[in-house]
């Protein structure tokens, strides 16, 4: 089997992020064609119609285009921060084809004068996340459980080469800085306490070396599509990386309400115990690299 290579880090890097950074300059979407780069309108071909979803997200812009070759997905981000991390996606989606993951197809990644430009598959679904917060059939939701702990064990299986833990852990803490030094950290994660010394505590005081892995890096709802009762893609691969497998499953703890749902992913994604003290790790360490 081929491994996989990734660092976030040779592609990121942090400065800081301004309020509403990533997000393109307002104008009408149609008027979106035609300011589109060859190597966007070259894969695509003639662009018949241009859509958005009805929400979008804080680091990029997300346009659905009908061609005359099909429907295919374009996120646009301002030069900077979200443009490398559109880059650093770009990258992952490529390394991670024929892998037999949930992903989008990456088909280009270029930018101009204007920004960034990352265009992929266009991939059908309703977002778990919306499903997620409406659903009181429990037995769908554990089946939603399982689907998310199922799809996040296939990807830390996958091989990786090239890092041990404790350079993985410093990259993530090099992250940590970098955002704590720039304020690109969400204050709301921080109330009451002191971001220097919650840091200072992670720096000083690491878990013991475990398991180097592929983690999505911000594996959550939001970020999968569900179709005809599974998880039919999952997006937003721009934090991708190689690391301990607890900090995926920090992020996504936060969403498994109750005991039993939580018992469901740890079976599905064949956890036999929970080490709690590395999922707290964690999940204090996301609060500032996954910005």
């Amino acid at each position: 089997m081929t491994q996989i290579v990734i660092s976030r880090k040779n592609i990121v890097t942090p400065h800081r992020i301004e309020r509403g950074q990533g997000l393109w300059p307002s104008m009408a979407i149609q008027e979106v064609q035609q300011y589109l780069p060859a190597a966007i309108t070259d894969v695509t071909g003639r662009i018949s119609s241009v859509s958005a979803p009805a929400k979008q997200g804080y680091c990029s812009h997300v346009l659905f285009l009908d061609s005359e070759r099909g429907k295919f997905a374009l996120k646009m981000a301002q030069p900077g921060y979200r443009g490398d991390e559109l880059e650093a996606e770009f990258v992952a989606l490529r390394m991670l084809e024929g892998k037999g993951l949930l992903i989008p197809q990456a088909f280009a990644c270029t930018k101009d004068e204007r920004g960034h430009y990352l265009l992929s598959s266009y991939c059908e679904g309703t977002p778990l996340g919306t499903l997620l917060t409406s659903v009181e059939d429990e037995e769908l939701r554990l089946h939603m459980v399982g689907q998310m702990a199922t799809v996040l064990a296939e990807l830390h299986s996958i091989s990786v080469e090239g890092a041990a833990w404790g350079e993985c852990l410093e990259s993530q803490l090099c992250f940590a800085r970098e955002h704590l030094e720039y304020s690109n950290i969400d204050p709301e994660e921080f109330v009451g306490i002191d971001p220097h010394e919650v840091l200072r505590k992670l720096k000083d005081n690491p878990p013991s070396a475990g398991k180097v892995c592929l983690i999505h890096g911000d594996y959550r709802p939001k970020n999968m599509l569900w179709k005809e009762n599974s998880i039919s893609c999952v997006l937003d691969w721009a934090f991708c990386d190689m690391g301990d497998p607890y900090y995926d499953l920090a992020i996504i703890w936060y969403y498994l309400k109750t005991q039993q749902e939580k018992e469901h992913f740890m079976r599905c994604y064949g956890l036999e115990r929970l080490d709690e003290e590395r999922l707290g790790y964690f999940e204090l360490l996301a609060k500032f690299v996954n910005v």
